[in-house]
């Protein structure tokens, strides 16, 4: 009521030659508004007839109003329940994606720790005969070649190249199956692209552009960084088997170093760079498709990144990035410090004996 009066004296003070107002009041005792008219008699005082007219009207225009005012608010709650059904769904839908990817993660990894395991047992049982036939090989190659048959030499080199290869298998099984540990030892970019090189048969058809420098200086697992780019150099040439040209750079940007190891080869659609990482993956006739995953291991254990730029036709550009000091753990075993680094990203658990 107190609210009633004080408007009525505003629109008194607003309206000064005379004014008509009259509270629309629920019959619950509520004010829902104010029925006002200004003038209505041409500044006469209304007569009883209708006055008693406007007290008729104010009961229906309350009920009125006030169902007006229902309605409005009728529709606002039912705006608000479902923007709040609308975000309910949403929050479902991406809570149920959430756990399917956890779900496909799960099984993803315990089935990389399934196969982490295989690889190590079968690449413990290759390595003793593979060792045996090459011994054989060997010796059979010497006796042999006196005899001067070139067929014979012929198929034991073949038998050589085919254990070199198998033994490139069980290394890549071994090395999948195991932790990574790091021997850290300072080395430069020169010398690590120069030793990983050295290790791959370049084409005669195949130019190579080494823009590598000898600084900055790095600490890192030297032989592990050579696997790295002799895969990567590999997978380069073999891109480009009507020849091309490999280019291999490093740069030092802040307290990393970065590679590139770009080709002009016939280059790989976004998805198999989806899946380039993924152990197993493959697009080749020959390889076990662990390459790559391996490279990702041994690059990550020094804290690094390595990414892929590429399209159909267009050729393709590794990028590793290292820090030039590794950022990894140390620990403690028989008295001597070795680097460990354990990946959550290889999704792979391993047993020690």
């Amino acid at each position: 009521a107190s609210k009633f009066q004080d408007l009525v004296k505003i629109l008194i003070s607003h309206h000064p030659s005379g004014l008509l107002a009259a509270p629309l009041r629920t019959p619950e005792g509520k004010i829902v508004g104010i029925l006002t008219l200004d003038a209505p008699t041409a500044g006469a005082t209304p007569s009883r007839e209708n006055l008693a007219l406007i007290e008729l009207f104010l009961p229906y225009a309350a009920l009125t109003l006030e169902n007006l005012m229902l309605i409005e608010n009728l529709a606002k709650a039912k705006k608000e329940l479902k923007q709040y059904a609308d975000q309910l769904e949403q929050k479902v839908e991406e809570r149920t994606r959430e756990l399917k990817e956890m779900h496909d993660k799960l099984l993803k990894a315990q089935r990389m720790a399934v196969i982490g395991e295989l690889a190590g047992m079968v690449g413990h049982d290759l390595r003793n005969p593979l060792t045996s036939i090459a011994g054989a090989a060997y010796y059979l190659k010497r006796r042999l070649s006196q005899l001067g048959d070139e067929k014979v030499i012929e198929m034991l080199d073949l038998i050589e190249r085919n254990i070199a290869y198998s033994n490139k298998i069980v290394n890549d099984l071994l090395d999948f199956s195991r932790d990574v540990k790091l021997d850290i030892t300072e080395t430069n970019p020169e010398e690590v692209v120069n030793g990983a090189l050295a290790a791959v048969q370049i084409p005669s058809n195949i130019e190579v552009v080494k823009l590598v420098d000898k600084k900055p200086k790095i600490r890192a697992d030297f032989e592990k960084l050579k696997r790295i780019f002799v895969n990567l150099i590999r997978n380069a040439v073999e891109a480009m088997p009507k020849g091309g040209t490999l280019t291999i750079k490093s740069v030092k940007k802040g307290d990393s170093v970065e590679f590139t190891v770009s080709d002009t080869g016939i280059g790989m659609t976004e998805e198999v760079m989806k899946k380039l990482w993924t152990p197993l993956f493959t697009t080749k006739a020959k390889g076990m498709g662990l390459g790559l995953a391996i490279c990702k291991r041994f690059v990550e254990a020094h804290g690094g990144t390595i990414t892929v730029e590429s399209a159909p036709g267009k050729g393709a550009t590794f990028t590793v990035t290292l820090p030039l000091e590794p950022k990894i753990e140390e620990e403690e075993e028989g008295g001597e410090k070795i680097w460990i680094k354990m990946l959550e990203s290889s999704l792979l658990t391993t047993t020690k004996t």
